[in-house]
């Protein structure tokens, strides 16, 4: 009885062994099917993780001069109504005193 047990307990670790390299076979060739996916992506012209980084930093940065110019002219903008409502105010401080 304890022969058999033992037999099987030997058949058992075979055919876990057989499996768990089996399974290593499996993701190995799944990695290799990945590798020759990204290759044959970046062989079409698909744009890789960087360029499109790259891309989004670009409009980022054009979107960022856009902004500045047009806070600048705000500003300037604003400096022109500031002196507008000065001289308003000295000419109506002027019309006031005589």
């Amino acid at each position: 009885m304890s022969i058999a047990f033992i037999v099987t307990l030997v058949c058992l670790a075979l055919v876990a062994g057989y499996a768990a390299r089996q399974m290593q076979d499996i993701r190995e060739k799944d990695d290799k099917i990945e590798e020759q996916r990204a290759e044959i992506e970046r062989m079409r012209g698909k744009p890789s993780v960087i360029e499109e980084q790259a891309r989004v930093i670009d409009t980022l940065s054009e979107e960022n001069d856009d902004l500045r110019i047009e806070n600048r002219d705000l500003r300037q903008s604003s400096a022109n109504h500031e002196a507008n409502l000065e001289m308003v105010l000295d000419g109506m401080e002027s019309d006031q005193s005589s």
